[in-house]
């Protein structure tokens, strides 16, 4: 799975978030400016928390699904499955 935007999508929900409440409360616009910086930073923080996460438990799961793959296929049986398509 594609795990690089997540931190920028954290982020910019968090900044989106701020923004929201900026405007509800009326912030000083250097007041929003220095609050919607920590905010984006701390945001950013975490998403790449997340992305490791996730790139963990995603890196686990494809290697279990590996080991649950059958082994090639020997040559007797894809004799057999080519003599069945010809039966056909």
């Amino acid at each position: 799975m594609n795990t690089k935007p997540v931190p920028a999508i954290v982020m910019l929900l968090g900044g989106a978030i701020a923004c929201i409440f900026g405007m509800v409360y009326h912030y000083s616009v250097k007041h929003f400016i220095t609050t919607l910086l920590v905010v984006l930073i701390i945001f950013y923080v975490i998403g790449c928390i997340v992305k490791i996460i996730l790139d963990k438990n995603f890196k686990e799961m494809d290697e279990a699904a590996e080991e649950e793959e059958p082994a090639e296929v020997s040559e007797e049986e894809k004799e057999n499955i080519e003599s069945e398509d010809e039966d056909e």
